[in-house]
This record gives structure tokens, C-alpha cells and sequence, in this order.
């Protein structure tokens, strides 16, 4: 089946749609800054619309929408007393159990007590799970970074010096040997 000549699509393409690599950047989704209030609370909810709306075509996007929805993380944290906070951050930061009761000036057993509460210990995974969320989505940033470069000196031979280009196909191969294993 073939288009008449008034139902062919035209693209058109501007220098900023490609990267310095020459490879077009696609941006599916319209850019979205979260703010938040003082609180931690999303304020720019519409703007992010089409972003709850396509979590389940992109993983990526179900994670980056999981940790936007502040509410969730400070719904229980409010309900914490200053000095459970302070052990919270505390902890998140990897703290152990006798720094935070040294910092906090309490009993190490106050801190475990802590832990055996729902409250507490529901909103320590939940902050941990907001690192974790964060950390993944820098992780695989920094990843597509290193393999496009990859990529671009594997493409470019003449470019680079060759011990840059040798080092680059070793890198390839040890990254396929790793992914067969």
C-alpha cells in the first residue's frame, strides 16, 4: 500500500535535535522540572501529567514518577518527633546505631525501640527506596554516557590515538564476555 503524494509525513530536523556523536535525540516526553513547596510537596502536578500517563510504557519513567510523589515520603515523617528524624537521616546517611545515639544523645536502645515501630521503620524503607530510585536512574545515566562514547570511538578510529581505540575495543569485548557469563 502506498501514500498519495497529500498523506506522505514530512520530517524536518534542526542541528539541536542531534547529538555531537551525529545520533538524533528522540525526547518523547516534554521536559518537567518537579518544585516543591516547603513541605517537600509536588506543586507542578499538571506538568508532570504526561509522565503519570505513560508509566507503563518505560520503566525509567515508573521509577522517576515512584519518588516525585513527595506526599507518600513525608506523610509519616511529619508524624515523627524531631529526634526520630534526625536518627532517620542518620541512618539513610549510613550511619551506625552508636553514632546516632552519640549525635542524638539518647540510648541505643531508644534507636531499637525505634526500629520495632511500623511508623519508623515504613518510613526509613521508603527514604531508602528514594535513594535507591535515585541512585539507579544516575547509574544508568552515567552508563548511556560511557557507551556512546564507546560507540563514537569505535566509530571514529582515525580520531583517537589507536591505544585509545584498542582500549575501547577491549572494553567492548570484556563487557559482552561479561554478558554471555
Amino acid at each position: 500500500m502506498y501514500l498519495e503524494d497529500s498523506e506522505k509525513i514530512e520530517f524536518s530536523y534542526s542541528d539541536d535535535d542531534f547529538t555531537p556523536e551525529g545520533k538524533l535525540n528522540f525526547n518523547l516526553l516534554p521536559e518537567f522540572k518537579p518544585r516543591y513547596d516547603k513541605d517537600g510537596f509536588l506543586i507542578n502536578k499538571n506538568e508532570a501529567k504526561p509522565y503519570y500517563e505513560a508509566e507503563e510504557k518505560n520503566e525509567l519513567l515508573v521509577k522517576f514518577t515512584e519518588y516525585q510523589h513527595q506526599d507518600k515520603l513525608w506523610e509519616n515523617y511529619d508524624r515523627l518527633s524531631p529526634l526520630q528524624q534526625k536518627a532517620i537521616q542518620l541512618l539513610i546517611s549510613g550511619h551506625n546505631i552508636n553514632h546516632i545515639a552519640t549525635e542524638c544523645n539518647i540510648e541505643r536502645s531508644t534507636i531499637y525501640r525505634w526500629l520495632q515501630l511500623d511508623i519508623f521503620t515504613n518510613t526509613l524503607k521508603l527514604w531508602q527506596k528514594k535513594l535507591l530510585i535515585e541512585a539507579d536512574i544516575k547509574i544508568k545515566s552515567i552508563v548511556d554516557k560511557a557507551l556512546d562514547k564507546l560507540e563514537f570511538i569505535l566509530d571514529n578510529p582515525s580520531k583517537f590515538d589507536s591505544r585509545d581505540y584498542l582500549k575501547a575495543i577491549e572494553i567492548s569485548l570484556n563487557f559482552i564476555n561479561k554478558l554471555e557469563k
